[in-house]
């Protein structure tokens, strides 16, 4: 006796007849799938503000100790750039070391140009960034940013590029990209400034 052929189910018969709402349908289905997956892997992934904070600090300067945000209530620095401001600052005592973190953010050649710049014992001895979108890098070019390295900064005007008019220690600006540099040296001669009022007014 013939095996008797099975029939199609209703749904598959119905998607059959009806191929394009089928296709919405399935598509949805991806859609919604796919949706729940980078859910998944974005509450897994997230940092929040203090946690990506924290992770900055520490990879700006490694230390066991407990970074402690300096209150800026009553401080005024003027920047003499105004795309640039310094948006928070950090201390550590590091053994006999004072450290201070100083948060920046400042405009390029685009916008969203955000420094850290780790000040040990009244030295500039590391800038590293944490946001940019500038395109050529001068942010971490080491040659560059190593020319604002181990100076007492209690003790100058702050610093300038060869390119800009203002006062302050002259760095050389990379060739091709005056905006970034001009950026970075604006960002740290606030620095600067903020130091000399927060930890280096008595000198």
């Amino acid at each position: 006796m013939a095996e008797q052929e099975k029939k199609p189910s209703r749904i598959v018969t119905w998607l059959r007849e009806h191929p394009m709402p089928a296709c919405v349908i399935v598509l949805s289905l991806i859609a919604t799938v796919a949706g729940l997956l980078l859910g998944g892997i974005n509450r897994l992934t997230y940092q929040s503000p203090e946690e990506k904070l924290a992770k900055n600090l520490n990879k700006a300067y490694a230390t066991e100790g407990k970074w402690e945000e300096v209150p800026l209530d009553g401080i005024s620095v003027e920047a003499k750039d105004k795309t640039v401001s310094v948006t928070g600052v950090y201390k550590n005592t590091d053994g006999t070391d004072v450290v201070y973190i100083y948060s920046t953010t400042a405009k390029g050649y685009k916008s969203g140009l955000e420094l850290m710049v780790v000040v040990k014992n009244d030295k500039i001895i590391k800038i590293m960034k944490t946001s940019s979108n500038e395109t050529l890098g001068v942010e971490n070019n080491e040659s560059f940013l190593s020319q604002f390295y181990n100076i007492d900064i209690t003790t100058i005007e702050g610093f300038r590029t060869n390119k800009q008019k203002t006062d302050g220690t002259e760095v050389n600006a990379v060739s091709s990209a005056t905006k970034t540099s001009n950026a970075v040296a604006a960002s740290v001669d606030l620095v600067v400034g903020y130091h000399k009022a927060i930890a280096g007014g008595a000198k």
